[in-house]
C-alpha cells in the first residue's frame, strides 16, 4: 500500500481509539482494562482471592468479570479465557 494511505489509516485508527473506545474503557482487543488485568493475573496462576486482593476488588467482582468475559466470548471457563486471550495476543 502507498505510504500516504497507511499513514491515513493509522491516523483514523488512532482517532477511533481515542474518541470512541478509550472513553468506554475498551481497546481494539475487545477487552476492558479490568478484564485485561484480571486475565493477566489469572494467567500468572493467581487464585480468584489473590487477584481480588492484588487489584483491590472483591472476589465477587473478579468472578463477575470472568463470567461476563466467558459469556461474551462464548468460552467455557477461566482457563479457556486465558488461553483465548493469549492466542489472540491480548495478554
Amino acid at each position: 500500500m502507498p505510504p500516504e494511505l497507511v499513514r491515513h489509516l493509522l491516523d483514523q485508527v488512532s482517532l477511533l481509539s481515542r474518541t470512541t473506545l478509550e472513553p468506554r474503557g475498551l481497546s481494539f482487543a475487545g477487552l476492558t482494562e479490568r478484564e485485561r488485568d484480571v486475565l493477566k493475573l489469572i494467567a500468572d496462576g493467581l487464585s480468584t482471592r489473590e487477584v481480588a486482593m492484588k487489584l483491590s476488588y472483591s472476589e465477587r467482582t473478579i468472578k463477575a468479570v470472568l463470567q461476563a468475559l466467558t459469556i461474551r466470548l462464548n468460552l467455557r471457563n477461566r482457563t479457556q479465557a486465558v488461553a483465548y486471550a493469549v492466542r489472540n495476543g491480548w495478554i
